[in-house]
């Protein structure tokens, strides 16, 4: 399915902001701990990377070179704060910054 300019354009603007925001997320993280909303937003953002990944690996004509190209993204989407917080370590501030990936993933992309 190809999207139109202004399609893309839309798609674009909301997938920037969700990464800016996710960034935003990150360093409150990192100055202080995220409150139970601010852990939601982080959640329904990374929920939304994940489905849009999924979506664009579905309709991929070519799937091994879509993830060779989409490395970052699928980087980005791994969930390791929930690892780091099942063994309660995400609290120091140098594994906090694993979270940054979703930043570089989306500023990566074409």
């Amino acid at each position: 399915m190809k999207l139109t300019r202004q399609q893309h354009l839309l798609y674009d603007i909301i997938i920037s902001t969700l990464a800016f925001t996710a960034v935003i997320l990150v360093i409150i993280d990192l100055s202080d701990e995220l409150n139970a909303w601010q852990i939601r937003l982080d959640q329904f953002i990374l929920m939304i990377f994940t489905l849009d990944y999924l979506v664009r690996f579905i309709v991929a004509g070519n799937r091994r070179k879509f993830i060779r190209n989409n490395i970052c993204d699928l980087i980005a989407i791994i969930p390791l704060n929930t690892v780091f917080r099942s063994f309660k370590i995400l609290r120091t501030p140098v594994l906090r910054l694993l979270k940054l990936p979703r930043l570089f993933a989306f500023l990566y992309r074409p």
